[in-house]
């Protein structure tokens, strides 16, 4: 790879930023493991042939390089600065902090010395709330311009405020249906677990959860690299999904389906067992304290579970045998 910088950038204590701190920056990533520097285990040299140019050698093709570097392991530090970044802010980007106040807010200022367009507000002040209605009380009085609820419930009852302007988007949240495909489990058939995605209506689950945004047809969402609409490759079908069902007989599913799930997932799960069910396929939903689930979870004594990813690489575990 081989990257070209902006020209004019300068650090926001007003020093120049140039390759050389490009490339001090990413080896004190991986010699110092700061977070997110096992994304660059790759990286077999990176050189500066210029003040503006940064080339990187990899040891092995890496096509997620560029949004590695996107992220924390591509900050670029000031190689001439010396300061505790545990109290003090340094960087090049449109704003830089004026205070921070540990749990309860951060102030920011633009940044003078950007190279880019100036940031629309000169300054923008983040405030920490230790719940969400003390967050929602602030928003309505007035104390606060935006806020960012949580739950869906909360964004729906702002949302019926004439004063209040609600927006909504996307997020990197997958709630997945897991497959346990251990030998010993019902599902390490290629052909049940094929069932079992015909006989779940991923459209109407989406339709009826307030925070759903739309269906996938995997584990990669449409913020993630690498998405593809794959809903089309098992639509719907109670039908289809019966016959492959039917295969089995009734004594290969025993005592039904071990549908394993925490607490808040207890409507979501009954909700898809039925489904399931619609096919003659018998689910026995489970829904347990966190402990309780991570045990049975650890000691794979389920066939089915639920759970959010939250990440944007999420989807390589599913990958790890």
């Amino acid at each position: 790879y081989t990257f070209t910088l902006q020209s004019g950038l300068r650090f926001s204590n007003g020093h120049a930023l140039d390759s050389s701190d490009v490339v001090w920056s990413l080896q004190q990533a991986v010699q110092q493991q700061y977070v997110g520097s096992e994304a660059l285990d790759h990286l077999a040299e990176v050189a500066n042939p210029d003040k503006d140019t940064v080339t990187i050698t990899l040891s092995s093709p890496d096509p997620t390089l560029p949004r590695t570097l996107a992220g924390r392991a591509g900050i670029v530090y000031d190689e001439d600065a010396s300061i505790d970044y545990a109290r003090q802010a340094l960087g090049s980007g449109p704003f830089t902090v004026s205070e921070f106040r540990q749990s309860v807010s951060i102030a920011l200022r633009g940044n003078d010395s950007y190279w880019g367009q100036a940031p629309a507000s000169s300054q923008i002040t983040l405030r920490y709330f230790a719940d969400e209605s003390s967050m929602v009380e602030a928003l309505r009085n007035g104390e606060i311009d935006m806020a960012l609820p949580l739950s869906a419930a909360t964004a729906q009852s702002l949302s019926e405020d004439p004063t209040l302007m609600v927006a909504t988007g996307e997020s990197l949240n997958k709630t997945t249906l897991v497959f346990n495909n251990d030998a010993d489990s019902i599902l390490s058939d290629s052909q049940m677990r094929q069932a079992i995605r015909y006989l779940v209506d991923t459209a109407v689950i989406t339709q009826s959860q307030a925070d759903a945004s739309q269906e996938l047809g995997g584990p990669i969402g449409p913020l993630d690299p690498g998405y593809e609409d794959l809903t089309g490759l098992f639509p719907h079908d109670t039908d289809q999904g019966a016959a492959l069902a039917s295969y089995f007989g009734t004594s290969y599913y025993g005592g039904g389906l071990r549908f394993v799930v925490q607490q808040e997932y207890a409507t979501l799960a009954t909700t898809i067992a039925s489904q399931i069910e619609q096919g003659g396929v018998p689910v026995n939903v489970e829904a347990l304290a966190e402990n309780d689930y991570q045990v049975r979870i650890d000691s794979r004594q389920f066939d089915l579970t639920l759970r959010t990813e939250d990440g944007d690489d999420s989807a390589a575990q599913y990958a790890d045998p």
